[in-house]
């Protein structure tokens, strides 16, 4: 490699644990920033003090401040082993990189939730008519309550099924109902009502 080259690489070096350093030292306040929330504290304020970044610089003076946490920092994703250790440093405590850290996420990914959301419409297009629309059906009722009944009884049962074919197992479905009306001449009228099922549950994993 050339003198030009050489110094290129140098600088490349130079700016990735700049940015790697900056990682840290952000990963640390956010950290604390958790940590004063739940003491009690306004965290982005609190860890933005002055004695704080102090601490955070190991500043030396006749007053010598720390920080630290009571309890150990676990890091997970692929740069946990080059970023925790320093923040664990940075807040006076110890770095818990687990195995398999750097898939972790990727496996929380995927055991995630499965959620699925139906939403079954009611309008009224005639006096005592009121039309249900969910999913591909439409049904007409002559009253509001057997209406929203139905609707709420079919966007369960979609939701589930929906849910099922995309993966999830033992879903439960919660039912909302908003009904939106109006007064007209001292006479509620009817006017819509949404009726929102959402389906949630843990993914099906194979065996």
């Amino acid at each position: 490699l050339g003198p030009d080259e050489r110094t290129r690489i140098g600088d490349d070096i130079d700016d990735s644990l700049v940015q790697v350093t900056q990682l840290e030292r952000r990963s640390a306040e956010l950290v604390l920033e958790t940590a004063f929330a739940e003491s009690g504290f306004e965290g982005p304020s609190t860890v933005a003090h002055a004695a704080i970044q102090s601490a955070l610089d190991g500043s030396t003076g006749v007053a010598r401040l720390s920080v630290s946490l009571d309890r150990p920092v676990v890091g997970l994703g692929a740069s946990a082993p080059l970023v925790y250790p320093q923040v664990g440093a940075l807040l006076s405590t110890l770095a818990v990189i687990p195995p398999h850290a750097d898939v972790a996420n990727a496996v929380g990914a995927v055991v995630g939730e499965v959620r699925v959301h139906v939403v079954a419409i009611i309008t009224s297009p005639a006096e005592d008519r009121f039309r249900v629309s969910v999913g591909d059906l439409t049904a007409d009722f002559a009253a509001e309550i057997p209406a929203i009944d139905y609707a709420s009884s079919q966007a369960e049962m979609l939701a589930l099924a929906r849910a099922e074919e995309a993966g999830a197992e033992d879903a439960h479905v919660e039912v909302e109902v908003d009904i939106i009306d109006a007064v007209v001449e001292g006479l509620r009228r009817f006017v819509e009502a949404r009726i929102s099922a959402t389906a949630t549950g843990r993914p099906r994993l194979g065996r």
